[in-house]
Order: structure tokens, then C-alpha cells, then sequence
């Protein structure tokens, strides 16, 4: 058995008998450039013509590095100076390239796959949905961690994903957002939790 007939096989044993054979083909996209995600649509659109019904947006980056508190420290957080200096160190490309991958790549993904999207809604039983992986960090009031960029970032998604599930209600492709909070992963693997300790997750 080939890992591809493997995989199939497995997926038909999670859904039952009557779950369309699947296989999982990488391909190396720049999510956050329009150019290069219509040039996956067209690739997809090739492999799949009766159209597909799951786009998950996950890309994710945080540049917090300069301000993040388990990184640079904390300021003394009575002390307008020492906050205004410690966040301040913050750089203007680091906000630039965080909207970019968290929040850009939403817009451009779900905007461009819509069609492809709708078309899988044409098959019986499916209901064609965009997932977005946004991030606990978007409700928080605090800095995150001294996280500003990453956690506006993920606020923005969040807001994004509610206004392109209302403005592709007349397609009938549904659009959710979840929000993790922390857990292990290469993006928290240096986050301070603070709760009765401070507690480093591991790598």
C-alpha cells in the first residue's frame, strides 16, 4: 500500500464508507502576494474543476521581538517614560510585515478562492467554509505580552473574517474564525505565561 492509498484509506475510516478518496499535495505559496495566490488558484483550479470546499487561512507571524516582554523585558508599567521607551523600540516594517502575513493573507486567499469555493458548494452534502486562525491575543486588552503588533494584527483578522462572512452570504460560502489561546507551537515557543510564576513553554 502506497502512503497516498494509505492516507485514503484512513481518511475513509474517520468518515465511513462514503467519504470521497483524498490525497494531500503540497504546494509552496506566498499567501500575503496577490500575485502568487492567483497563481495557486489557477494551479488548484487545474486539479480540481468541480471546485473545493475548505480554504483554512493559518499563516501566522509574530515580530514582537523588540518590545515582546519575554524577550526585551518589562517596564515599569507605572512609569509613563519607561513605557513610552520600551514600546516605542517597536519597528515600523515589523508592524508592516505582521498585518501583511495575519491579516493581508486573509483577504487575499478567501477573496480569490471565493469562486472555486462556491462551486464546491455544488456538490450534495458539502457546504463550502473558510476557516481563519486568528489568536486569543485579539480580545486581550493588554498588551499581550508586549505583543502590540501580533495582537492588533489578530484583531484585525478576527474583524475580517465577521465582514467576509457577511459579504459572502448571497454565495452561501460560510466564513468562521477561531482563536486559540496558548499552547506549544514555533509561534509561542518563547511566550512568558504569567500566572502564579513565570513559565517558559517548551520548545
Amino acid at each position: 500500500m502506497t502512503a497516498a492509498q494509505a492516507r485514503s484509506f484512513l481518511f475513509r475510516e474517520m468518515l465511513g464508507k462514503d467519504a470521497i478518496p483524498t490525497t494531500c499535495e503540497p504546494s509552496l505559496t506566498r499567501c500575503s502576494d496577490k500575485e502568487d495566490v492567483a497563481r495557486l488558484y489557477k494551479e488548484l483550479s487545474d486539479k480540481e474543476p468541480k471546485g473545493i470546499q475548505l480554504l483554512v487561512n493559518n499563516a501566522g507571524i509574530a515580530r514582537d521581538d523588540s518590545t515582546k516582554f519575554s524577550s526585551a523585558g518589562q517596564p515599569n508599567m507605572e512609569d509613563a517614560e519607561s513605557i513610552s521607551k520600551h514600546f516605542l523600540q517597536s519597528d515600523p516594517q515589523s508592524w508592516a510585515d505582521t498585518f501583511k502575513t495575519n491579516v493581508s493573507s486573509i483577504f487575499y486567499m478567501s477573496m480569490t478562492f471565493l469562486p472555486l469555493l462556491a462551486k464546491g458548494n455544488a456538490i450534495p452534502g458539502y457546504t463550502s467554509q473558510v476557516i481563519n486562525v486568528s489568536s486569543i491575543s485579539g480580545y486581550m486588552k493588554g498588551s499581550s505580552n508586549g505583543q502590540f503588533a501580533y495582537a492588533s494584527s489578530k484583531a484585525a483578522a478576527t474583524h475580517l473574517g465577521r465582514m467576509l462572512a457577511t459579504t459572502f452570504v448571497g454565495t452561501k460560502v460560510r466564513v468562521n474564525t477561531i482563536a486559540p489561546g496558548v499552547f506549544p507551537s514555533e509561534v509561542c515557543s518563547t511566550i512568558v505565561v504569567f500566572e502564579n510564576s513565570m513559565l517558559k513553554l517548551p520548545r
